[in-house]
């Protein structure tokens, strides 16, 4: 099921070195996932519920330019949000 009780948003779109995300509200355990456009998994993190706060940082310096998709999983709920490596 997606996630209609957080307002996640992600910036800067475009992003260069790293991508904020913004939950919004408070959560339990978090864990998300960077897929590329293949939908091969590049990056997967578990935050566990004493580290999540209301904003993440993800450093994407790593990965080569191009389309990504972020999923990111709250209570077994999922979003997923379009973004672009420069």
């Amino acid at each position: 099921t997606e996630l209609n009780d957080y307002l996640i948003s992600i910036y800067p779109n475009p992003a260069q070195n790293v991508l904020n995300i913004d939950l919004g509200t408070t959560c339990s355990e978090l864990e998300f996932q960077i897929i590329n456009t293949l939908g091969a998994k590049l990056m997967s993190r578990s935050i566990p519920k004493d580290e999540v706060s209301k904003e993440l940082q993800i450093h994407i310096n790593e990965l080569p330019k191009g389309m990504y998709m972020l999923q990111v999983n709250i209570d077994g709920k999922f979003e997923i949000l379009p973004w672009l490596k420069l």
